[in-house]
């Protein structure tokens, strides 16, 4: 047999040896059974040859893996049922009997991406126990047991939301439990981490002679706990960047965080939730840009408000079924698409090669074509206390024109209005209501007016480093006239320098100097 050209195709055992060495490299990256990882090694195993194969074998190696596990687990079960058999008034055993039930109950790791186990009552003597039974039984036999603020916090996790489980004469909601086990153990991270997730936006807590709200649980198991790597951390940097205003800030520690910030930090383990970036994209101003590493897809180095607008639609919406966007029923992707729309054809460099840009402001999708002023509609028409949405409409508004949502017809200022009633702190909105307002015209806000300049100057008192409201306060002012701004005055010179401080490309320093 002659020698192989360098064309000809690899023999069999070259391929199996590639093979080998490839699963074997997938393997050992993939040592972590983390839903993320396995993921990953998918990826990785497609883009080869025998993607099939590798894959296979991945999930082979993943279900060996849950047998072993999952062995374990009844084999720690059976030893907990021959304990209580023996002494029914341990309560350790109790609590540690109840762990194994727990879906969850593998020490935290994952096969395929689902829970090893679910959660099924044992037979201890002639009774059957739930996982919830046997908290209940540690809690009422020992309630100062080593391992109380942990069960606490397990009980919580085992009560479904809006369930409430009886203990001894009390009745406890899911929250409870976690406050029972941080008043406990005041440094149950864990705890203060659950309730941070399951609180409302506007829920509070009692525990001891304190009240706690969202953030400030969020707050407290970061200060526990500050691993930014960490899934449970990225999840309360996540709330709080939710839940914060677009200026608020929150400490943690001796440090001050800002929504931004805890936006960022919530990306270094979850790139891709739409939520974080779309909130990442409220912090930045038209024009601003933030870099950041943490967003797959083609790099781009730095981030402005836009780009970050469609990332997060992209990453809500599956882009390969744009052509059933007209049958979405979730406000978010069509205000975030409202959002994005603002940008012009010519600056669409960067963007996904099957994005069609209008130059004035739509978008073609599946040979349909939407404009900003119908996303907003739509938006609105599925959730009609949506400020940002709000806003966008009155900026696709000329004046005196009016856009139909429900049964009503708004016009430009009826808009920023709407969006005010629901966000009186939306610094963004008062800036646009007085942009829309003539000289001497006032709009009514909460009862009181406001004139072209009033609105400027709410918009920096929320937001000290807007530079565009401190350029339209200057055009307000003439030569000699002052405006006064957080307890200071502030000249039509001033406001023109601080604009050009905070953004220099909206005057210029020849246009200042004139001022002179």
């Amino acid at each position: 047999m002659g020698k192989k050209t360098p064309g000809e195709k690899k023999s069999k055992t070259a391929e199996d040896a590639e093979f080998n060495e490839l699963l074997k490299q997938l393997i050992t990256k993939s040592e972590r059974h983390t839903p993320q990882r396995f993921e990953l090694t998918k990826a990785e195993a497609k883009k080869s040859r025998q993607g099939k194969i590798v894959n296979n074998a991945l999930e082979m190696k993943w279900k060996e893996e849950a047998e072993k596990v999952e062995g374990l687990r009844h084999a720690k079960q059976r030893g907990y049922i021959q304990q209580l058999e023996t002494d029914a008034g341990n309560a350790e055993a109790w609590y540690n009997l109840g762990s194994t039930l727990h879906p969850w109950a593998n020490q935290g790791r994952v096969t395929l991406g689902h829970a090893i186990g679910v959660s099924e009552p044992v037979q201890v003597g002639n009774q059957t126990f739930t996982e919830v039974q046997c908290y209940i039984m540690a809690l009422t036999l020992a309630p100062k047991h080593p391992k109380i603020s942990e069960t606490w916090t397990n009980l919580g996790n085992a009560v479904g939301v809006g369930e409430t489980v009886q203990v001894g004469s009390q009745s406890y909601t899911k929250e409870q439990c976690y406050a029972h086990a941080v008043k406990v153990d005041p440094k149950n991270n864990k705890a203060w981490y659950n309730l941070g997730v399951n609180l409302g936006d506007t829920e509070t807590i009692q525990i001891g002679d304190q009240i706690y709200t969202k953030q400030q649980c969020c707050a407290q198991a970061l200060t526990l706990d500050p691993k930014d790597a960490d899934p449970n951390s990225t999840k309360c940097w996540y709330n709080l960047g939710v839940s914060l205003g677009v200026r608020e800030t929150v400490q943690i520690g001796s440090k001050s965080y800002t929504k931004q910030q805890c936006c960022v930090n919530s990306m270094r383990f979850n790139p891709k939730c739409t939520m974080t970036l779309y909130h990442l994209g409220l912090t930045l101003d038209v024009g601003e840009t933030i870099p950041i590493r943490h967003i797959p897809g083609p790099e781009i180095a730095h981030y402005t408000k836009k780009h970050l607008y469609w990332k997060a639609f992209e990453f809500c919406y599956d882009f390969k079924a744009f052509e059933l966007l007209p049958n979405c029923n979730d406000a978010l992707p069509w205000n975030l698409l409202g959002s994005f729309l603002e940008v012009d054809a010519n600056e669409a460099e960067g963007y996904p090669p099957y994005l069609v840009l209008g130059p004035c402001g739509w978008i073609k999708i599946a040979g349909k074509i939407f404009t900003k002023q119908q996303c907003c509609i739509q938006a609105l028409t599925l959730d009609p206390k949506y400020v940002e949405a709000w806003m966008n409409l009155g900026i696709t508004l000329g004046v005196g024109e009016t856009v139909q949502v429900g049964s009503q017809s708004y016009t430009k200022e009826q808009c920023y209005l709407q969006a005010l009633t629901l966000d009186p702190k939306h610094a963004e909105t008062w800036c646009n209501l007085g942009v829309s307002l003539g000289i001497g015209e006032t709009a009514q806000v909460g009862g009181q007016p406001y004139s072209k300049m009033q609105c400027y100057v709410q918009a920096l008192t929320i937001h000290p480093k807007y530079a565009e409201a401190w350029y339209n306060l200057g055009n307000c002012l003439g030569l000699g006239d002052w405006a006064q701004v957080g307890g200071q005055i502030y000249t039509q010179r001033q406001c023109f320098f601080q604009a050009q401080t905070l953004d220099p490309k909206l005057i210029s320093p020849p246009s200042l100097s004139t001022l002179d």
